[in-house]
């Protein structure tokens, strides 16, 4: 989605009142699951 726009679908098996809050974080390939701290997007999902 480099310079374009589009739609991205996210899903798990949590619920929304669990985890309300969403945040993206910028990760180096194959550099393992642990946030960066590097935030991109943070947002409340309702």
């Amino acid at each position: 989605m480099r310079g374009g726009d589009g739609e991205i679908e996210l899903w798990g098996e949590v619920t929304l009142d669990d985890y309300p809050l969403t945040t993206v974080t910028v990760q180096q390939e194959g550099g393992g699951a642990a946030p960066s701290g590097a935030v991109t997007l943070r947002g409340r999902a309702g």
